[in-house]
């Protein structure tokens, strides 16, 4: 699928190797998510705010990346 792909390209750049991806939307469900390897699943956008800062929260590596702007957020929500 689309989403798959996406994520194996990033996970297989240097440069994006541990950048953070969510996906969600109505398409998508928590079981996809985990079966593509994204780091997190949001049904919608307010919910994927939440869920960057508990990512930002858990690690300051995960913040940094962020300040560096290099925290990518993935929402798609078709295939």
């Amino acid at each position: 699928t689309n989403m798959t792909n996406v994520v194996k390209t990033i996970r297989n750049e240097k440069q994006t190797r541990n950048v953070k991806i969510i996906i969600g939307g109505a398409p998508v469900t928590q079981n996809f998510a985990d079966e593509i390897g994204a780091d997190g699943y949001s049904m919608d956008a307010s919910q994927a705010v939440r869920l960057v800062n508990s990512l930002m929260h858990a690690d300051p590596r995960n913040r940094r990346q962020c300040l560096d702007m290099t925290l990518f957020l993935v929402i798609l929500t078709s295939d």
